[in-house]
């Protein structure tokens, strides 16, 4: 399967930087400068470095979320993120499953309950919350960051900022930019047959916390994506493919038995703004785009991001 650079191609057609090095933003941007305080996400969702893994995605799939901020108990002070490219990774997509192999030979219940502390970043950046939007912007842009902490000046959490609150900052009814233009015309399938494990891989690799599902004949039926993902072992649903305690049981499960046999799609000419709306109402990661009943391309969020925040 083709491997591209996510973060080239959601700048590639944009402006993004100018001679300065500083980017070059949208006019949009400007219009609804202001500080973080008043952009911030309010209450936060936390864990702290103790927590098992296991109770950490609970956590995420019970308060609808994707990344945990770990915070040093009652003081708030900022230690880290949780995200979830790191569960991705635990799971076996990436550098982090070593843990699962070398530590706990893959014992599926020893495994869970690993501490977070152990796989959090804590080097992972925040912003203050005196800052500027366009500072935020900068930032998330430069780092290819998808959701940024917001502290204060004694490092304690004050919120957080999301793509997905940019998007909603930033929508128009009308933008000028169609489907058309900030689609990838490279769609990322599994097949509906393929072991979860798969799907896992696929996401790290290419940075995208989505793939579609094809059928045996080829034909796009579905979607998987990493909240169904994190659905799948913080429902404890997982548990019910454990036989012999390990966790490659869990991830050898089809991908079909996990994903959503439901596409949301767009048209060609649809402008940016129509999308942004449609991926906030229904909160979807990913759309595909549909051209006389034939799928030629996919918009995920962060798309839509670049083409909010920098001029074409």
């Amino acid at each position: 399967m083709a491997v591209f650079n996510v973060r080239k191609r959601f700048v590639e057609g944009f402006r993004e930087l100018r001679s300065n090095g500083k980017p070059n933003f949208s006019n949009r941007v400007y219009r609804v400068e202001s500080d973080l305080e008043r952009i911030a996400t309010r209450p936060v969702v936390t864990g702290t470095p103790t927590m098992p893994f296991i109770e950490a995605v609970k956590r995420m799939y019970a308060q609808g979320v994707r990344n945990l901020v770990i915070t040093e108990g009652s003081s708030n002070r900022y230690l880290g993120m949780f995200l979830v490219e790191h569960m991705l990774s635990y799971l076996g997509g990436g550098e982090l499953y070593s843990l699962v192999v070398n530590r706990y030979q893959s014992d599926f219940h020893r495994s869970l309950n690993t501490p977070v502390g152990e796989l959090l970043d804590r080097n992972y950046p925040t912003i203050s919350s005196s800052a500027r939007l366009t500072e935020l912007l900068a930032l998330m842009i430069d780092r290819g960051l998808n959701i940024v902490p917001v502290v204060t000046k004694e490092n304690t959490i004050y919120g957080v900022v999301s793509e997905h609150d940019i998007v909603r900052l930033l929508a128009e009814k009308h933008t000028g930019l169609l489907a058309r233009d900030i689609m990838s015309r490279h769609i990322i399938t599994v097949d509906t047959g393929a072991p979860l494990i798969e799907a896992i891989e696929v996401m790290v690799r290419t940075g995208l916390r989505v793939v579609f599902l094809r059928n045996e004949a080829g034909q796009i039926v579905g979607v998987l994506n990493a909240g169904a993902i994190v659905r799948f072992f913080g429902s404890n649903e997982a548990f019910r493919y454990v036989n012999k305690g390990f966790l490659e049981e869990a991830l050898s499960v089809e991908s079909r038995h996990v994903g959503v046999f439901k596409i949301h799609s767009v048209n060609p000419s649809d402008d940016i703004g129509v999308v942004a709306a449609k991926m906030l109402d229904e909160n979807l990661g990913a759309v595909l785009v549909e051209d006389e009943g034939k799928y030629t391309g996919m918009i995920v969020k962060r798309d839509v991001f670049y083409a909010l925040a920098l001029p074409s």
